[in-house]
């Protein structure tokens, strides 16, 4: 992209007053030197302004989009107040170096720092709420140590050269480092030895890497440190080509399959080509936003902008989303248009800017925050039109410990609680009935155990690096083979009364097994399994089946349209039909019927008709089968009332969810 610059001698000094780049921005200057104001005015005649002081300090900016902010100033030369939009201000202290000492948000809560020495590297943060973060540092400024709010310790010990040698977690599982002459790192080794080893080329970019098993990634450069060829430790290699901006344009896949990204001179993607040749194109503004992207199967995405935001996105099928925003920049209000219908999504916030009611055309959402901002709570209330729909009142609310983490959930159906380990993790979480669910882990934090009460109700095995080899459940144990690259590539079950060791699945032993094979992109071509047969996929070049084919000969087909999406088998014509607006009308014997807003209502062939109904936020809320009320998903308060609501002759299943959602 090309930028040119106009200048003009302006009080005195050379001064910018047009800008215009090769992609259509243009930008206007003015100068004020009177009233001590600047203007820029952009080729969408959006405008944006500046108020200076006799000291060149900015006082106050208008933005392009008539958002304003306002400076104030004490003896410092930063500023020490800072007027949002939306009547918000943030204020700002410094120390007598000039360092940021504590910070002050709309609602009041403050940020401290204390700092190094006379360096800007913290030895704490703390809160107003009582949370803080400590470093204890050497005279390097390098951590010793680090804490978190919740208690949490990690130690770190350095060489001669000054480089991490050794870092130690708050349950003491140590991690050591090795390092070349250039203080990169050579060698990791975690917890039973593990070890991972790094070599680099003559400019320090990774051009190797062994893992703990020995399986080895190559890594072949250009000369800025761009991977061309990567080398998997299977042998199999994919290249990767770029633009002298640094950005990819092309990338062949081990299967030799290649998709490419042709961009305009801002590095935004034009055209999109995937392996098959579908193209998805995408236009831009003159500020490099996109305005309308065409699918490859012909669907057409539209966006209209205003100088700073999204007013509008209108979709292939017609429906159309509404931007409105609240003068803190945030979206006050969406709204969805479909034909001559719409609907209405309405959000408010508090001073600091978090979310503490959102409305639809069915519920009434309210968050409630503690001191320290963390949410507390969230209150549903059913609007008129949802207690119409069987939806009644519902809320949760949340307990923090000290250091911010979540211990407790109270909800309609009881109580969650959760308990950390020294390092942060969930150990055990009691169920409303009481029960205990407790996860025991290794020491490199893989999960060992998972017990309900006393009863243990899993166990799991992992290799050197950390993949689950074997998992048992009560007398059930499966065995997971891997290949190079990580991928599953078989699978044995056995039972028997010993499975406190892993061991390995034998055939004289097997009960349950499974096998698949792999293309060189990663896809299953075979799978196969004792009570199953065999089974062999065929893909196009983009990874979409088309194929399935059994040892016993039958075979099932698919055909997919330009974007990814199932169609159904075309007939004799073999011309399969086509959906821009990505509603799929017929498939596989049925027909898929939808409403204005794009969501299945109902589905009829040759099995029973299945109708559903959906409430305004996108959710099912019951499903009809053949004139009967299958199943209805109200609240925790309708379901209560079940027996007293459901009708005579029209039998109805209840499913209750805990929250909100």
């Amino acid at each position: 992209m090309a930028t040119r610059y106009e200048w003009q001698t302006i009080g005195g000094a050379a001064r910018v007053v047009r800008r215009v780049t090769s992609e259509g921005a243009r930008d206007r200057f003015a100068y004020d030197f009177d009233s001590q104001t600047s203007e820029v005015s952009d080729v969408f005649g959006n405008a944006a302004h500046w108020q200076y002081d006799e000291q060149g300090r900015v006082l106050s900016h208008t933005d392009f989009d008539g958002r304003r902010y306002r400076f104030g100033y004490d003896a410092a030369v930063a500023p020490v107040t800072l007027q949002l939009p939306g009547e918000r201000e943030v204020r700002i202290e410094y120390d007598a170096l000039g360092r940021v000492a504590c910070e002050t948000d709309p609602q009041g809560a403050t940020r401290s720092t204390q700092y190094a020495f006379a360096s800007r590297e913290p030895v704490s943060v703390a809160l107003s709420d009582g949370r803080a973060w400590m470093w204890a540092r050497n005279d390097r400024l390098q951590p010793l140590h680090y804490q978190t709010p919740s208690g949490e310790f990690t130690r770190f010990e350095y060489g001669e050269a000054g480089d991490v040698v050794r870092s130690t977690d708050a349950l003491g599982t140590v991690t050591t480092f090795a390092h070349n002459a250039w203080g990169q790192v050579t060698r990791r080794t975690e917890v039973g030895g593990r070890t991972t080893r790094y070599e680099y080329d003559v400019n320090g970019y990774v051009v190797s890497v062994t893992d703990a098993l020995g399986a080895v990634t190559r890594i072949a450069r250009d000369g800025l440190g761009r991977p061309l060829t990567i080398t998997r430790p299977d042998g199999q290699a994919e290249r990767h080509g770029w633009n002298a901006a640094g950005q990819r344009t092309s990338f062949v896949g081990p299967s030799g399959r290649s998709r490419h990204w042709y961009r305009d001179r801002r590095g935004n993607v034009l055209r999109a080509v995937d392996e098959e040749g579908h193209v998805i194109v995408r236009r831009y503004d003159a500020h490099g936003r996109p305005v309308r992207i065409e699918g490859a199967n012909g669907a057409v995405q539209v966006l209209r902008w205003n100088a700073s935001s999204c007013l509008s996105i209108s979709d292939a099928d017609g429906v159309q989303r509404c931007f409105d925003y609240a003068a803190s920049g945030q979206v006050r209000c969406l709204t969805w248009k479909a034909g001559e219908q719409q609907r209405c999504e309405t959000f408010d916030y508090d001073r600091a800017g978090r979310l503490t009611q959102r409305e639809t055309a069915h519920n009434r959402y309210i968050y409630c925050y503690g001191p320290g901002g963390l949410l507390d709570g969230v209150i549903r209330e059913p609007t008129p039109e949802g207690e119409l729909l069987g939806i009644g009142a519902d809320e949760i609310r949340f307990e923090h410990d000290a250091g911010g983490r979540l211990i407790a959930e109270h909800g309609a159906n009881g109580t969650l609680r959760y308990t950390y380990d020294a390092a942060g993790r969930v150990v055990a979480t009691q169920l409303p009935q009481g029960q205990e669910l407790r996860t025991r882990r290794f020491e490199t934090g893989d999960i060992a155990f998972i017990e309900l009460g006393e009863r243990q109700i899993a166990r799991f095995w992992y290799d050197a690096v950390r993949r689950p080899v074997a998992r048992a459940q009560g007398r059930l144990r499966t065995h997971t083979g891997f290949s190079p690259l990580g991928l599953p590539v078989w699978w044995r079950s056995v039972t028997g009364r010993d499975v406190a060791t892993p061991g390995s699945a034998t055939e004289s032993v097997t009960e349950l097994w499974r096998e698949a094979d792999y293309s060189p992109a990663d896809l299953i071509v075979r799978t196969g399994g004792e009570s199953d047969g065999q089974m062999w996929y065929d893909y196009d070049r983009r990874g979409c089946l088309l194929r399935s084919v059994s040892e016993n000969g039958d075979i099932e087909y698919f055909t997919w349209d330009a974007a990814g999406n199932l169609l159904d088998t075309p007939g004799g014509s073999w011309f399969p039909a086509v959906y821009p607006d990505h509603r799929l009308r017929e498939c596989r014997g049925h027909r898929y019927d939808y409403d204005v807003w794009g969501q299945l209502v109902r589905r009829s062939g040759r099995d029973h008709t299945l109708s559903l109904d959906w409430d305004a936020e996108g959710r099912v809320i019951a499903a009809h089968r053949n004139g009967y009320t299958c199943a209805h998903w109200p609240t925790a308060r309708a379901a209560r009332d079940a027996p007293k609501n459901s009708g005579r002759g029209c039998p109805r299943r209840y499913a209750v969810f805990d929250k909100a959602d």
